[in-house]
């Protein structure tokens, strides 16, 4: 099966048992994704590093791009980690890739215990690479390459590929409790998206459900409500969310001289109104946002 290397960011920040309790939450919103999609994956882990095995690499790609706590991923040829073998495959995996004339560059990492460094890993297989093309007129240039071939080795395994996909980084949702979020604009899910970013599980208060449409890609297991009479606060209370999300600067009107239980979060204060814009843009198209958050 086809394989994705995923990685996180600052989920690999936290003390040992924290990590390892957002690793599994991560994972098991990966397999969720997967579930709602329809789709197949396996899914093994170690420190620092998620790897998916995946059916289709495409719709795979469309899922993991919207699993929140995912950094990036990679498409990658999983070999071992012994320098013939490394030789051999990068070899394998760079001659199609690089085109007559075309300048390259290996950039190489190195995770545990080895007999040669990382700059080994670089040196020998960019010669091998070379030897193996010269006749194509291919070069080495290590600053402004045409083409990158990247190599992970990570004790006896070593992963080959040339390009990572971006993920919408944050922590894993859920992770992080649940916020009652105040759909009453577009604008108003980008705020919900932040939360959510921040490893919030999002319950929707949207009178017009089809406004909330554009966060349902990002959680298919998303809920909106209406409040049928109850007050802000009750409603809040019955779903168990902690806190309050609304896409505004003060204050819900409803919750003025109220709420003192309730905390109120306003995730785009601060944000310039060409970025909530340009934002809310990438969430309707499935694609992280980019101002910076």
């Amino acid at each position: 099966m086809p394989k994705l290397l995923v990685r996180y960011g600052e989920i690999g920040l936290k003390s040992n048992s924290v990590r390892r309790r957002f690793e599994r939450s991560l994972e098991e919103n990966i397999e969720n994704a997967f579930l709602a999609a329809k789709s197949q994956c396996r899914i093994e882990s170690e420190r620092g590093r998620i790897y998916v095995s995946i059916d289709d690499p495409d719709s795979a790609t469309a899922i993991l791009r919207k699993v929140f706590g995912i950094v990036s991923f990679s498409l990658v040829t999983e070999v071992p980690s012994d320098m013939e073998s490394l030789k051999s495959s990068v070899v394998a995996y760079a001659s199609p890739l690089i085109g007559d004339d075309e300048s390259f560059a290996v950039k190489a990492t190195r995770q545990g215990s080895h007999k040669y460094t990382s700059m080994d890993v670089g040196r020998e297989t960019g010669g091998a690479i070379f030897d193996a093309n010269e006749s194509r007129g291919v070069k080495v240039n290590l600053t402004k390459p045409d083409k990158k071939i990247f190599v992970e080795v990570r004790n006896a395994r070593a992963y080959i590929f040339s390009s990572a996909v971006k993920g919408p980084g944050g922590l894993p949702m859920g992770s992080q409790g649940k916020v009652l979020a105040i759909i009453e604009s577009e604008r108003d899910n980008v705020a919900a998206w932040l939360m959510m970013r921040r490893g919030c599980k999002a319950a929707l208060l949207a009178e017009d459900e089809s406004l909330a449409e554009p966060l349902r890609q990002w959680d298919p297991y998303l809920r909106a409500h209406k409040t049928l009479g109850d007050s802000l606060e009750t409603l809040a209370a019955k779903l168990k969310c902690e806190a309050v999300v609304t896409g505004g600067d003060i204050a819900h009107p409803s919750l003025m001289g109220k709420g003192k239980e309730m905390p109120q979060l306003h995730p785009l204060v601060g944000l310039s109104e060409e970025a909530i814009l340009a934002s809310l843009e990438s969430i309707k198209a499935g694609i992280p946002p980019s101002f910076g958050v």
